[in-house]
Parts: structure tokens; sequence; C-alpha cells
């Protein structure tokens, strides 16, 4: 989604100068820069994050991308064939390609992949991360 004028501006600035510490065991760090995300608690931020994410799907071909609460994505496709988990794998290559783009990172740890079917129709051969995971 592209934002101009006025609203790209206040974006901006609701974003630009923000600082951070950490404290650990006692001790504060320096202040450092955030170079990066929205500020949580706000009630802007999903509206921003919504905004972020809105062309996801952009070059998906074939599979139906949906999300559904803050930053929980579902890509779903009927599996039928070879060349549908090929199509599969493809439009997984896409996203994670946007993710690249967009300087966002999916969490390794909560990719889960789920087939459904009889006993003699589920394949489970798993999809590819971008690192061949």
């Amino acid at each position: 989604m592209k934002v101009i004028g006025k609203l790209s501006k206040w974006i901006r600035e609701f974003l630009k100068d923000r600082m951070f510490v950490v404290v650990a065991n006692g001790c504060m760090s320096e202040e450092e820069e955030v170079l990066s995300g929205v500020p949580q608690g706000t009630v802007f931020a999903p509206i921003l994050f919504v905004m972020m994410i809105s062309n996801i799907d952009e070059n998906v071909k074939d599979c139906i991308v949906r999300t559904s609460f803050a930053d929980d994505t579902r890509v779903r496709k009927k599996n039928r064939s070879d060349e549908d988990k090929e199509i599969m794998q493809e439009d997984l290559d896409s996203i994670y390609k946007w993710a690249s783009e967009n300087l966002t990172k999916f969490n390794a740890n909560k990719f889960e992949q789920m087939a459904h079917g009889n006993k003699e129709s589920i394949d489970c051969e798993p999809y590819k991360s971008p690192t061949g995971d």
C-alpha cells in the first residue's frame, strides 16, 4: 500500500526518533535508536501492521493467504498432485521473497505444516524455507 501526502509525513514523524534501553540483572544499557517496528500498545500499531502486509500475496499465484490475527498468517492450498505441491512451494517462495524485500522475517520456530486427508492420500513431504529448512 502506497501512502502519500500528509498521512505519509505523519507516519514518518510517528515512527522516528524512538529510543530504547535494555535492563538485565540490574544493569541498564545505553540508549539506542529503534530502527524498525511499530510501538506496541499504541492504537495505531495494528493499522500500520495491516498497511504493511496488505500486499503480502501480490505475487502468490494459486494459494489462499490469510492474516487472521496480528502476525498469524496462513497459506492454504489443496494439494492433490506433485504439480500442486510445486505451486505451493513457489507461492511460499514468493512470500519469503516479499518478506526479504520488506525487511521482515518469519519465525521459523512458529512455522507449521499440516496435511488433511485419509491415510492413503496424505504425503507429508515438507516445504522448504529460503534457507532450505
